[in-house]
């Protein structure tokens, strides 16, 4: 950011803050030590925030609704007055922080206020997609697609899709889309799952609800940002199963021991 704007870049808009964005899950895992978590995600919004890209703000919002969530219910009950005040305070200083830049950056609300005009033409991109799927006629295209990175063939202007559901249906028609609902879906098992810690749970919830607006307006399983999420996905997940063999080895020595 900080090399972009030397180079007489008056408005930086940096694709660098999605790299802040999935770090944000990672912040619920120092909950218990709250002062390092609530400062650790402050940090966080603010790169977010210098990033100026309004789908990084939208996505990092959700995040954070999980982490106020997850603080909130895991203050004890003798100390509830105590981190119910700590986390006011933090929200506050961070509402007061956002404000200010907002107010104060004019190429910022521009930006934000131009959501409504097609999202850099977004609208355009997303309708060409659509109808050259739709109107292909060919069983083959419905089920298989146009082939890997064919939404700059058929985009009208020569990007990606912007959309990770338009990306899978033009490149790898429904079955790509069913693919990654199924994903999805395993997520939302394991949200649901009551063998599975809460603290794995809304861990799960702030990576659901994150990636599935990013995939709305950008692209998520294509960037390389991903590869944080995949290691927590699968330290959740490996976390999970570890404990549940714990678990049953344990009531099998009780078992044995009473028998």
């Amino acid at each position: 950011m900080i090399s972009q704007s030397v180079n007489n870049t008056e408005n930086v808009v940096t694709n660098t803050a999605y790299l802040f964005v999935a770090l944000i899950p990672y912040v619920f895992l120092w909950v218990k030590q709250k002062l390092i978590a609530i400062a650790g995600m402050l940090l966080l919004l603010f790169f977010i925030i210098q990033g100026a890209k309004r789908g990084a703000l939208i996505v990092a919002l959700m995040g954070c609704l999980v982490f106020v969530y997850y603080l909130l219910s895991s203050v004890e009950p003798k100390k509830r007055v105590q981190g119910f005040l700590l986390v006011l305070v933090g929200i506050g200083l961070l509402s007061m922080y956002v404000y200010d830049f907002y107010i104060s950056n004019e190429f910022l609300i521009n930006r934000m206020q131009k959501i409504s005009d097609g999202g850099s033409g977004r609208d355009f991109i997303y309708l060409n997609l659509l109808n050259n799927w739709y109107e292909s006629n060919s069983i083959i295209n419905y089920l298989f697609g146009f082939g890997f990175v064919s939404t700059i063939k058929y985009s009208g202007s020569g990007h990606l899709a912007h959309n990770d559901w338009l990306e899978l249906l033009t490149n790898f028609g429904l079955i790509g889309v069913s693919i990654y609902f199924l994903v999805f879906y395993a997520a939302v098992r394991f949200i649901y799952d009551s063998s599975v810690q809460k603290e794995y749970k809304l861990i799960m919830l702030a990576i659901v609800l994150m990636w599935f607006f990013q995939t709305l307006f950008s692209m998520y399983y294509t960037s390389s940002q991903t590869a944080f999420t995949s290691i927590l996905l699968g330290y959740l997940f490996g976390s999970h199963q570890y404990n549940k063999k714990d678990k049953k080895h344990t009531q099998a020595d009780y078992k044995r021991k009473w028998q």
